[in-house]
């Protein structure tokens, strides 16, 4: 929570964000203050999930079914990448080690197709 009256601190990656999103040029597709409301619903459940789901295999479950719902297949929106999906690539990242989560990804298409555009597109040089 960010207060201009006195200093309060951020708790949470998906906080993190979403303060930092706003940060950004209004232009920018990742300012959180300039998304439409259905997008910004769609955003805040996505930044909501690794709070309530309780396993990373539940999570990877979650992101499967929201890519399948999706038009374009790279981003978990349709309508592009956004911060949820930095997010909820970070949170992966974190949750298992590299090569246990390759396995995990293997034999998901849309999954594995998601994680390597997002290795493209933020330019992160993952190693197994």
């Amino acid at each position: 929570m960010v207060s201009p009256i006195r200093q309060l601190p951020i708790h949470g990656e998906s906080n993190v964000a979403r303060f930092l999103s706003r940060l950004l040029p209004s232009t920018c597709p990742l300012n959180y203050d300039c998304l439409d409301w259905d997008t910004l619903v769609r955003v805040d459940t996505l930044l909501d999930l690794p709070d309530q789901i309780q396993s990373p295999s539940s999570l990877l479950q979650q992101l499967e079914t929201t890519l399948k719902m999706n038009k374009n297949g790279k981003f978990l929106l349709h309508t592009g990448v956004s911060i949820a999906d930095f997010v909820l690539f970070s949170t992966l990242l974190n949750s298992f080690e590299i090569g246990e989560l390759h396995k995990m990804l293997n034999g998901k298409p849309l999954l594995q197709t998601w994680f390597k555009n997002m290795e493209n597109y933020g330019h992160f040089h993952i190693r197994a």
